[in-house]
């Protein structure tokens, strides 16, 4: 079902599309066989290096939702078992933490009350008192647009530095970046 008119999302994501974007979107898809798609699409990934600040970086496209981009990070770099540090803190942070439980991960899942964000001096602490280094990774959702909360993820990097841990940091920006 369609309903008459133009259809307004109030949610917090997706964001609405401006008109002049849709109209110039009512154009056939570029072919990615096509031999021209290569050079079409290498200069687009070095404008986004730009947009992202970034020199080094390598830039691709993903084809999925946030929730599969979670669950290509959690699969491709850790294995059922593995202990992980995970903020919930409102609907889309705890979904993260039960796809990580649904793989086969050991969840530590830190509970924030829903409208905080990630504790950097509660994360320092438990990866220093991680002595062995069985944490693997700490999941953190920057935007967690169901509460309206930014977490500090330099924060986060800082306390983890700090605590001179070596787990890997997960960011979730779907709604950030």
């Amino acid at each position: 079902y369609t309903p008459p008119g133009r259809n307004h999302l109030f949610v917090p994501g997706p964001v609405n599309i401006p008109e002049r974007v849709v109209r110039a979107m009512i154009r056939p898809s570029e072919n990615h066989r096509d031999p021209y798609f290569g050079p079409f699409l290498e200069p687009i990934f070095e404008e986004l290096k730009k947009l992202y600040k970034s020199k080094e970086g390598t830039c691709f496209i993903f084809p999925s939702t946030g929730t599969g981009a979670w669950e290509a990070g959690l699969t491709n770099t850790l294995s059922p078992g593995d202990k992980v540090v995970a903020f919930r803190y409102g609907q889309f942070s705890h979904l993260w933490c039960e796809q990580a439980r649904r793989l086969g991960l050991d969840v530590i899942k830190v509970e924030r009350p829903w409208g905080e964000g990630a504790d950097e001096a509660a994360l320092q602490q438990i990866l220093a008192d991680d002595k062995n280094h069985d944490i693997k990774a700490v999941m953190v959702v920057h935007n967690e647009t169901t509460t309206g909360v930014t977490s500090d993820i330099k924060g986060c990097r800082e306390a983890m530095d700090a605590a001179r841990h070596p787990a890997l940091l997960m960011v979730d920006g779907v709604s950030s970046i």
